[in-house]
């Protein structure tokens, strides 16, 4: 039995594999299976090179040709931020992390208020609010006072209203204010001449 199927089937024979032991093709060592990273082409189902070589072939590779790998990963980046949304939402959470992780403040929360459980529609909230001004009403007399005070201008500015005069009104006011406007002046000029 090989190792690859012993890796697609460890559960099935309960076999700890990751005390087993590879060769890196790189630094020529022995290492445990657990400093591999997983490779499903691999026959062991492990990669040739170990975690540390593999971290030095990349960055060897990115000194190497930097502004290359640097264009794609922007133009992809750009790409996805564009297109996909979940995306764009982690981009900009982790650009808020970093931020308040730079200028050393703690992040404000971004929880969003609840709303309360207890959801009233607005003819009962009226009604609670009728029977709280009930007995405010009746327990406090000050405010049976200032109620019964705004009550009454409430209904003077409603009822009071007098109809639209028709045109025929309409010109006897005028003649009247015209009257009273002479007669007016007709006193001031009297009483300039004494």
């Amino acid at each position: 039995m090989n190792t690859g199927n012993l890796l697609k089937n460890k559960y099935l024979y309960n076999i700890n594999i990751y005390n087993m032991s590879k060769m890196c093709i790189k630094c020529n060592t022995s290492k445990p299976f657990s400093l591999f990273y997983n490779c499903s082409k691999s026959k062991d189902g492990v990669e040739n090179t170990c975690c540390i070589c593999r971290a030095v072939i990349s960055q060897l590779y990115y000194l190497r040709n930097g502004e290359k790998v640097r264009t794609k990963s922007n133009d992809t980046m750009k790409k996805r931020y564009a297109n996909d949304q979940i995306f764009r939402e982690k981009q900009l959470k982790g650009a808020r992390e970093r931020y308040y992780k730079r200028i050393n403040k703690e992040i404000p929360s971004t929880k969003r208020i609840q709303a309360p459980t207890n959801v009233y529609t607005k003819r009962e909230l009226e009604l609670q609010r009728n029977e709280r001004v009930k007995t405010r009403y009746t327990n406090d007399p000050e405010y049976r006072e200032k109620m019964l005070k705004c009550s009454k201008k409430q209904y003077y500015k409603t009822h009071t209203r007098k109809p639209k005069p028709t045109p025929e009104e309409k010109k006897e006011i005028r003649k009247e204010g015209n009257r009273k406007y002479y007669l007016k002046k007709k006193q001031e000029r009297q009483e300039k001449e004494l």
